[in-house]
C-alpha cells in the first residue's frame, strides 16, 4: 500500500503523520493549557524518562486531530480502538508500540498522572526511521517536506535540559594513595549512559507488570 492510500483511508497513520512530522502530541497541562509534549530521542530514554504517555492524553489528541484536520480519513473509535489499531500497526512493522502495566509510583513518574497502563513509544528519531521506511518506502523529503531537519523537532528538549540542568558539585578530591576511596561518578553516568532497560524485572521497582491490558 502506498503511503497516500495508508494517510487517506486510515484515521491513526493519518494522525501519526502528523505526530510525528510535529515530534509530539498535544495535551493539556495541570491548568488546563493545550501544549505540545515532545517525544524524547533515543538517547535520551533512561530509567527516570521515556517515551510513556497516559491512554488518554494521546487518544484526547487524536480527537482534537479530527476536529481541526481536512484529511479524508474517516475517525471512528474509542480508546481502546485506537490501541488496537496501534497494535495492528506495531505487528505490521509500521511503528513499534507496546502498552505495559506499570506499579502506580512508576507510571506517575514516567507520566505525571495517576494510573497504571502507559503507552509506549520508542525515541522519536526510531519511530520516525521507521515510518519513513515502511510507509514512505524511504522517501524523508515526501514525509517530512523538503525542509525538514532531523534535529527540528527534538532541539526544544536538548535546550531545556542543557539549561535546566545543574551539575552538582563534587567537592570531595581523591587522593593518589587513598586506593580506598570510591570517586562520586557523574551525573551523566548514573542516568544518561547507563546500560540498564528500565523495562527488565526489578529495574524500576519490585512491583513491576510488564502485562498488556490493551
Amino acid at each position: 500500500m502506498l503511503s497516500s492510500e495508508y494517510l487517506n483511508t486510515d484515521s491513526v497513520c493519518a494522525w501519526l503523520q502528523q505526530l510525528f512530522q510535529n515530534g509530539g502530541h498535544q495535551q493539556r497541562t495541570d491548568v488546563g493549557i493545550l501544549e505540545t509534549k515532545f517525544w524524547l530521542n533515543s538517547h535520551q530514554i533512561n530509567t527516570q524518562q521515556d517515551n510513556v504517555f497516559a491512554p488518554k492524553d494521546l487518544y484526547d489528541d487524536y480527537v482534537n486531530y479530527f476536529k481541526k484536520s481536512t484529511s479524508s480519513a474517516s475517525f471512528a473509535g474509542d480508546e481502546r480502538k485506537l490501541s488496537e489499531r496501534l497494535k495492528e500497526l506495531n505487528k505490521m512493522g509500521k511503528i513499534e508500540f507496546s502498552a505495559p502495566r506499570f506499579a502506580r509510583k512508576i507510571f506517575k513518574k514516567l507520566t505525571g498522572k495517576d494510573g497504571t497502563i502507559g503507552w509506549r513509544f520508542p525515541g522519536i528519531d526510531q519511530i520516525r526511521k521507521i515510518w519513513v521506511d515502511q510507509i514512505w518506502d524511504g522517501d524523508e523529503e515526501g514525509a517530512w517536506g523538503s525542509e525538514y531537519q532531523p534535529e527540528d523537532k527534538v532541539v526544544p528538549i536538548r535546550s531545556v535540559e542543557s539549561e535546566d540542568f545543574v551539575q552538582p558539585q563534587f567537592n570531595k578530591k581523591v587522593e593518589p594513595d587513598k586506593q580506598s576511596v570510591t570517586p562520586t561518578p557523574r551525573p551523566e553516568e548514573q542516568f544518561l549512559t547507563q546500560d540498564v532497560d528500565p523495562y527488565e524485572d526489578g529495574a524500576l521497582g519490585d512491583d513491576w507488570d510488564f502485562d498488556d491490558d490493551y
